[in-house]
């Protein structure tokens, strides 16, 4: 795949466009395609391609409409194709054997440069995502499969297990401490975390601790996340980042995702997130 960091120098800018399409706002003139969902992505894709660095769909997203959600997943996947770096925020993790069945889905059901983990199950439910290379690649989920682990999120809920201390330290910072040992002996440097934006002390903290470990942030725009706390707290050159917005990007303040719209928000963003 192509490195992150590639996508970031090509655009010019640390923008992941969250596709968290709602089935329930799409734009009526869309009903006339067989997946009226894949459809609208596809659009947007087009719209805003040569505007961010990375696209994120979830797969609930997709996945709520069975068969024919996947079916759409794999088109919008494919659509993306590298044109862009691709997420696909799947939140997997489970025993080895699950998880090698979970990576096949994905990395080449789906074509994704990297994925979402749960990292709750340790070691050998992460391994399966990331094949041996026959050599490590430099720093930024270079080449290979990578996955973003979930470490410190954005919603309230993180404060349940991962806000609790563990030897002195709140749990995510063990999470992300083995996440970067990780990096440096078996996973070669295609390991990323996943860091909420409604935290921009913790953030702050982190990137000045692990500079070189990739980070996904979430939780701008509707979650709550202040994009100019995120920047100040960010140093953008010091290590590949993303910052992902979904909703307000999607929709702003219209009820439906228009993509010649979506385009012009994301326009908005990239140019306060530049990173040249």
């Amino acid at each position: 795949m192509h490195q992150l960091n590639a996508h970031l120098i090509q655009r010019g800018n640390a923008l992941c466009l969250g596709l968290d399409l709602d089935p329930e706002r799409i734009p009526a003139a869309y009903f006339r395609h067989a997946n009226p969902l894949a459809a609208l992505a596809c659009d947007i894709v087009d719209a805003t391609h040569d505007v961010v660095a990375a696209y994120k769909p979830n797969t609930a997203f997709f996945e709520q409409e069975g068969a024919k959600g996947w079916a759409g997943l794999e088109e919008v996947c494919r659509h993306i194709g590298t044109r862009a770096f691709l997420i696909v925020d799947a939140k997997r993790g489970d025993i080895g054997n699950t998880s090698a069945r979970y990576a096949r889905a994905l990395f080449d059901g789906l074509g994704a440069h990297a994925i979402t983990l749960a990292p709750y199950m340790g070691r050998d439910s992460v391994e399966p995502f990331l094949p041996p290379l026959p050599e490590a690649p430099a720093p930024g989920l270079g080449a290979g499969m990578g996955a973003f682990v979930l470490a410190l999120t954005s919603n309230a809920g993180a404060a349940d297990f991962q806000l609790l201390m563990v030897d002195g330290k709140p749990l995510y910072w063990r999470v992300l401490e083995t996440v970067d040992a990780w990096n440096r002996s078996w996973a070669g440097h295609r390991l990323g975390a996943v860091v909420g934006a409604t935290r921009p002390e913790d953030l702050a903290s982190i990137r000045a601790a692990f500079p070189d470990l990739p980070l996904l942030i979430p939780g701008v725009g509707a979650q709550g996340g202040d994009l100019d706390a995120v920047r100040a707290a960010l140093a953008l050159g010091q290590g590949p980042a993303l910052i992902n917005v979904s909703r307000d990007i999607l929709y702003g303040r219209d009820t439906v995702a228009e993509p010649e719209a979506v385009r012009q928000r994301a326009l908005a963003y990239a140019q306060r997130l530049e990173c040249r």
